[in-house]
Parts: structure tokens; sequence; C-alpha cells
């Protein structure tokens, strides 16, 4: 039987480690990651960043952070944006094994709206997408709350994200995987509907209060935009819209 000396034993130990250590290094997935955040430094949650060729996407977490780790080697057009800032574009090369790191600062973006004192029609604004939110929250009519109002409430139950708004009690109710906990509900009286991303949830709810990046409450049939008006159809209804990172 063959066998090895000590030293030779010794050389191929050391051998089988030092490629052991390089083999992660190597097989590391490239791709790009950073932070956002804006003027000011503060860290931005829920700004969309995407990447072209390949329109992969993801939002920003709180603390501004975001990571898109399996792309191909090449070069990336990537695009940051946030309600309230203005669009940043820069160009990314991605290069094998290694991971592109970004730090994207937003400039705010002029408040033409608020300068004029202009009041938006409620009802000429998207239902399907969050730019469709900002623009209802414009016309002030309803409670809408943005991804800031909701952070600084900290929620860890869906009642929380409306707690004090007139009309809204707690109720115990099922939330993911059969945990109970505290989610809105109104006065006996009316009833209360729930949309998610602008349309009518189909499959069983998935999500938790901390994925709600937005969310509108109507507490009047006459305050509902007339598109919701055409799902929900009853004047007895107030309504709950929950905005998720998902949101177009």
């Amino acid at each position: 039987m063959y066998s090895l000396t000590r030293p030779a034993s010794l050389a191929l130990a050391l051998a089988l480690t030092a490629l052991a250590l390089a083999l992660p290094v190597t097989a590391r997935a490239q791709g790009i990651e950073g932070e956002v955040v804006d003027s000011a430094g503060r860290r931005l949650l829920n700004a969309l960043v995407t990447v072209q060729p390949g329109d992969a996407s993801i939002r920003s977490d709180a603390a501004g952070r975001f990571a898109l780790p399996t792309l191909r080697p090449g070069s990336y057009r990537v695009r940051v944006r946030r309600i309230g800032f203005r669009e940043h574009v820069e160009q990314v090369t991605v290069l094998p094994g290694q991971r592109s790191r970004l730090s994207i600062s937003l400039q705010p973006a002029a408040p033409t709206l608020d300068t004029v004192r202009a009041r938006v029609d409620q009802n000429t604004c998207d239902t399907g997408t969050l730019e469709g939110f900002e623009c209802r929250k414009q016309s002030g009519v309803g409670f809408l709350r943005d991804a800031d109002a909701l952070a600084a409430r900290r929620p860890e139950q869906l009642f929380d994200l409306l707690s004090d708004l007139p009309g809204i009690r707690p109720v115990t109710s099922r939330g993911p995987n059969g945990v109970q906990e505290m989610a809105p509900s109104v006065r006996p009286s009316r009833c209360l509907k729930m949309l998610v991303n602008g349309r009518p949830e189909i499959a069983a709810r998935w999500w938790t209060a901390r994925d709600v990046v937005a969310v509108e409450y109507y507490n009047e049939w006459r305050q509902v935009p007339l598109a919701y008006r055409q799902i929900v159809d009853n004047v007895s209804c107030d309504l709950i819209v929950y905005w998720l990172t998902t949101a177009p």
C-alpha cells in the first residue's frame, strides 16, 4: 500500500485547505448591491431599483439597502426611483464573481403642486400603481399614509397601520400561517372592504404589516374613488387599500 511521508501529507493538507478557501470566492454569484439615501444622508425605504437589460428589480428596505445578487456579467443600466425624488440613472459593469456596490443619493423633486396649492381630482389618478396613490394623496380626500408615515409607526400588526383613524376599531383576525393578530374593523353599521395593490385579493394573504408601504382608508362612500366603487359596489362599506412592496 502506498503511503505519504509526513511532510508530503502536510503539504497535501495545506493545498486542499487553500483550494477549499478559494472555492467560495470563485463561485460567488456576481451582481449589484448598495444603499439609497436622500440628499441629507437619510436612508430611503421603498426606492425602486431596476436594471436593464433583463428588467430585474427590487425595492430598498428600511435601512435603504438593496441587492440583486444573481446577474450575469456585463454592462447594466441602473435606474432608481422613489416618489418625491428625481430619478437616478447610471451605468454599471458587473464582473464575473464580483459584486458591484453602489451608493445612491436621490435629490428631491420640485414641489410644483404644493407651490400653486393645486388640488388633484382623485378620479384622474391611476388606480393600479403607487404613483396613483401619491396622486390621490394630493387630492386631500380620505386618509392616506405613505411609506415614511407607516415606518414611523413601527407596525407589527395591520391594526397598527390605521389605529387612530376615525371609525377604525380592532378585531381579532388570523394572519398568514394562521397566526392571530389585531386587524382593523369598523362600526357595526358598516362593512369593510379591502383591496391590495388596487385590486381584490384572490389568494390567501401571505403578507404582513411590514410589507405595506402605503395605505388608503375611506370611511365614507362619497370619498371612495369611482374606479374603486366599481370594484367594491356597496354603499354601506368603508374601504382600505393596502399597497405592498410588490406594487407596480
